[in-house]
């Protein structure tokens, strides 16, 4: 077993050493006070999770309204700047002040290209003309650039995994077309109306109202955990773990969001005197995040924060449900 696992991590470091090493050009970028509230957001749900006495609990609301002031804006104009497409092939023209980031897509640099940030594609490829120009540096992750000797380059898919990048790229394509957000508002949707049927929404909803610094603690320590191996197993190829990886972080978002959403809506029902205020607070819970996805970054950070929130709620009341039994 021990042989076998260093194969693997042996077979796996150069692409996972380029993606860090992509990973820490994109982070150079943001300023250093979003990675002192990333840090501090982590220090402190594991204090809250750990210790959730009242004087920790005070402190934890004070360092999270913290976090998300150091973190947020900053994040907000990074993602601004940065053009990124899911798969689809992007043609760059002209001044690009950020970022060119493709998953699952190829990129084609024209002649009059200046992209003054970072050129990056995942399972795909960059063209580049001679005379395009370049602040940052090329990065084909898991695929090629062909005749440029500067770009970073990791060894594409083969096998079994080219088989599995070959189905996954439509998919990419698929969901960046748009469709990801109607995905998204159906999938949160079900997962309510499935907490409904099981009679565990108001349940989860007096769990969240009754401890929400605890639940949000544990709901990022929980999203932290998913996300990192996610995209460590993409970097190094392994895409059918990393897709499984993904799909249930997806779904465990969308789960946690909809305990979220109907907590919120329920609360807003009850505070304006609205007949059927466990069904109107659903529904309005759904309108009010189908309404932000007109606004991609707020839609974000509220399918992210609320998601993690609910998934607390969920961790805390199974944990809970085990203790008593």
């Amino acid at each position: 077993m021990i042989g076998l696992t260093l194969l693997g991590l042996t077979s796996a470091w150069p692409n996972l050493a380029a993606g860090a090493a992509v990973a820490q050009a994109l982070i150079a970028q943001v300023s250093p006070l979003a990675g002192v509230g990333l840090v501090l957001l982590l220090a402190v749900s594991l204090l809250v999770a750990w210790r959730p006495t009242p004087a920790v609990q005070r402190f934890g609301a004070a360092a999270f309204a913290l976090s998300a002031v150091l973190t947020l804006p900053p994040l907000y104009q990074a993602f601004g700047r940065s053009g990124i497409t899911v798969g689809q092939d992007v043609t760059v023209h002209g001044q690009v002040a950020g970022n060119v980031i493709a998953l699952g897509g190829n990129v084609i640099l024209a002649s009059d290209a200046r992209v003054q940030g970072e050129v990056i594609t995942l399972f795909g490829d960059v063209r580049r003309d001679p005379q395009a120009r370049v602040t940052g540096r090329v990065n084909a992750l898991l695929g090629h650039a062909p005749g440029d000797v500067t770009a970073r380059q990791t060894a594409p898919p083969s096998g079994l995994s080219l088989a599995t990048a070959s189905a996954f790229r439509p998919l990419l394509g698929w969901l960046g077309g748009a469709a990801w957000s109607r995905i998204f508002v159906v999938l949160t949707g079900g997962m309510l109306l499935l907490l409904f049927v099981t009679g565990a929404a108001p349940l989860l909803a007096r769990r969240q109202r009754h401890a929400p610094l605890r639940t949000l603690a544990l709901g990022v320590l929980a999203l932290a955990l998913l996300i990192g191996p996610a995209l460590g197993l993409a970097l190094a190829g392994l895409l059918v773990p990393a897709l499984l990886a993904c799909a249930f972080a997806l779904l465990l978002v969308a789960t946690g969001l909809s305990v979220s959403v109907y907590d919120a809506g329920r609360a807003a029902a009850y505070r304006l005197r609205l007949p059927a205020p466990d069904v109107v607070g659903a529904v309005l819970g759904l309108i009010a995040v189908a309404l932000s996805l007109s606004l991609p970054p707020l839609a974000l950070i509220g399918a992210l924060v609320g998601g993690a929130w609910g998934i607390g709620t969920l961790l805390l009341t199974r944990s809970e449900g085990q203790g008593r039994i």
